[in-house]
């Protein structure tokens, strides 16, 4: 059984009170990009995928969707070192990011 969310109503409001105006436009476009659609993100997209590593450009996620994922993550753990814990070069990141 398939669900529409389409006339789902919701009350989200920012609480901090202080927030900076970049993070209230985050707040609203977020909210309001709710109820067009869904945005997705992946982790490393741009630095390897289905049988390819570090290929300018390349992202599984295009390649299938026609599209960048609307938000990335990138592991910034070993920070200091030249790898991360997944063993991405820092100055690769650099780049991608």
């Amino acid at each position: 059984m398939a669900s529409d969310h389409s006339q789902l109503q919701t009350n989200e409001i920012l609480v901090d009170k202080y927030a900076s105006l970049q993070t209230v436009k985050l707040f609203e476009f977020l909210r309001d990009s709710s109820k067009n659609g869904i945005l997705f993100g992946h982790q490393d997209d741009l630095a390897y995928g289905v049988n390819w590593q570090s290929e300018s450009g390349r992202s599984d996620i295009r390649e299938v969707c026609g599209q960048y994922p609307a938000v990335f993550g990138w592991d910034i753990g070993g920070i200091g070192q030249d790898q991360n814990l997944d063993g991405l070069s820092f100055d690769g990141m650099i780049i991608w990011i």
